[in-house]
């Protein structure tokens, strides 16, 4: 009932290393059957707004470390070649360095982890890991760090990780879903002054960025309704045809019928202006 005993997944996950060695990862070389990436990104571009299309691209084109943020379908592939003990989670799917920040948390308290799912599916644990190395090192090059740092920098991300998740896996079920990283604690482990400085300053930049302090920036009253204020091209109110409309007001009824009683009674208390009568009109 209650699952295995630590000890026993602990004999589990190092018997998997007879399937799939830790020295296996170690190299990769592009496959003779590899795709186009062009036509790999392209691919990842469906259902994508084609107006914003050429401000990613130009984004990613800045630097090696940008265009690899912006290239996760493209790692996945490659990834999907390589070595898999078989133990698939929910991952981030996206697990870069600039994926990572602090944010409020819903007791605004000031938490560090990662901050970004847009690209989350089921996929094999090591994925993450893989793509958080790169990260690193593509992050650490950026900054003017040599070879020597590149390197010391992803394999103390690596231990890290290994730490933890030794660390978690001796923890409840609760007790890991309830364990959190206050954004304090760089300030705390700062080794010299100047490294608290700037950790104080990276703190105080963060606050700035929770829902608070953004909101009253970016919403404005109009007709007596807060509304988010089109900062074109990024920002702005797309102009809906009526099957648009009624695509989306299809995907909210269905997915209000999926939430229990009490979600649903949260989520009748906001308005989704697409689903006004000629919303698509006031728009234009």
């Amino acid at each position: 009932m209650l699952g295995p005993s630590i000890e026993a997944r602990m004999s589990q996950g190092k018997a998997l290393r007879a399937k799939v060695s830790r020295t296996s990862h170690a190299e990769w070389g592009a496959p003779s059957a590899r795709p186009d990436l062009i036509k790999v990104l392209q691919h990842s571009d469906r259902g994508r707004v084609p107006e914003l299309l050429p401000i990613r691209y130009g984004r990613m084109r800045q630097s090696p470390f940008a265009f690899f943020r912006g290239s996760a379908a493209v790692m996945a592939w490659d990834l999907s070649k390589t070595p898999a003990t078989g133990i698939r989670v929910q991952a981030c799917g996206d697990c870069h360095a600039a994926n990572f920040g602090g944010f409020a948390s819903p007791e605004r308290r000031l938490l560090f982890d990662i901050n970004d799912f847009d690209e989350t599916l089921p996929a094999p644990w090591e994925w993450d890991v893989k793509r958080l190395a790169a990260s690193v090192v593509l992050a650490s090059r950026e900054l003017g760090m040599g070879g020597g740092g590149c390197g010391d920098a992803v394999l103390k991300m690596a231990e890290s990780y290994r730490q933890h998740m030794r660390e978690y896996a001796q923890m409840r079920a609760l007790e890991v879903w309830y364990s959190h990283m206050d954004a304090e604690v760089f300030i705390e482990e700062a080794k010299t002054a100047l490294a608290r400085k700037r950790w104080k300053q990276v703190e105080k930049e963060a606050r700035l960025q929770t829902a608070e302090h953004i909101f009253p920036k970016i919403a404005d009253v109009m007709n007596g309704r807060t509304r988010i204020m089109d900062h074109p091209p990024l920002v702005y109110h797309p102009r809906a045809s009526e099957l648009m409309r009624k695509h989306v007001t299809q995907m909210f009824h269905a997915y209000r019928e999926t939430l229990p009683g009490d979600r649903r009674l949260i989520l009748d208390r906001y308005r989704i202006w697409m689903l006004r009568e000629k919303w698509w009109e006031w728009a234009a």
